[in-house]
């Protein structure tokens, strides 16, 4: 089990203080993007700004790609993974998603006084995937170093607009996490619940309709 530093747990906490206390809407989360990747940055994880044609998407990457790499990736074969030749060694890639937007209509309880608010804890969110991606991080080159673990990647990918046009779905659309190709991809949402979310109502959701013949 990976546990959770005091330090790491302190900075996710400045994090979710901060994007709560400037809450922007979707596709204008200029500063939370920019303070949430600066976050990343400081932990060694490489960033890449303005992804699939959205100003305030980004990825964080760790370990760094190699020296000319510009695109933040290596060569991949036909199906997303590491490595262009074939029989080339796959390394695991692990994604978290962060989300970073707020909602309008909160008038005098908007801690900033814009009028929006965190209503749904995407700075929580945010909090969560920091947290997550360094834990990770650190535990890996524990073991590392101790030689019981070959290479890893790890991103913490930047999402915005998810209250409104879906940002993922953009970056899906773009090829993203196809370039990206990760093995796992996680993110944590807040719960109704007390201890978990299985069974929880979820209201955000679309439906799609199959028909098969």
């Amino acid at each position: 089990m990976i546990r959770i530093s005091e330090q790491t747990a302190g900075k996710a906490e400045k994090i979710s203080t901060e994007l709560w206390n400037h809450p922007e809407l979707s596709n204008e989360e200029y500063r939370s993007a920019e303070f949430l990747a600066g976050c990343m940055e400081a932990e060694g994880f490489q960033v890449r700004k303005g992804l699939a044609g959205l100003e305030t998407a980004f990825t964080a990457e760790w370990p760094a790609p190699p020296e000319g790499d510009t695109e933040g990736d290596a060569e991949r074969n036909e199906d997303g993974k590491e490595g262009g030749e074939a029989g080339a060694e796959h390394v695991p890639t692990v994604a978290f998603l962060a989300e970073y937007d707020a909602l309008p209509g909160y008038g005098a309880s908007s801690p900033d006084g814009s009028g929006n608010g965190h209503a749904c804890g995407h700075n929580w969110i945010s909090a969560a995937a920091f947290a997550a991606a360094v834990s990770l991080k650190e535990e890996a080159e524990r073991l590392q170093k101790e030689g019981k673990l070959g290479p890893v990647r790890i991103f913490l990918i930047g999402t915005p607009a998810e209250e409104t046009f879906g940002g993922k779905i953009d970056m899906a659309r773009a090829g993203l996490f196809r370039e990206l190709a990760p093995d796992a991809v996680f993110e944590a949402h807040l719960s109704g619940q007390e201890k978990h979310c299985f069974d929880n109502d979820l209201l955000a959701l679309t439906d799609i309709t199959y028909t098969f013949h």
